[in-house]
């Protein structure tokens, strides 16, 4: 999972600009929705990362606030 974070973290970094090339805010929002699964899902390989993981992670989301 670390390195399907990595590699969309990449990806929207040059994606969410705006005209003049600045980061836009959806950046920071996506920097804070990867963190959860870095630290519970990261060393975990993504193909066994199933429903229930994915429930382990908005519970930790909405328990942050």
């Amino acid at each position: 999972m670390n390195e399907l974070c990595l590699r969309y973290w990449q990806w929207a970094t040059s994606h969410y600009r705006d005209p003049d090339g600045n980061p836009t805010p959806e950046q920071v929002d996506i920097r804070h929705a990867l963190r959860p699964f870095r630290e519970l899902l990261g060393h975990a390989p993504a193909r066994e990362v199933g429903p229930l993981e994915f429930k382990r992670v908005r519970d930790a989301m909405v328990d942050r606030g």
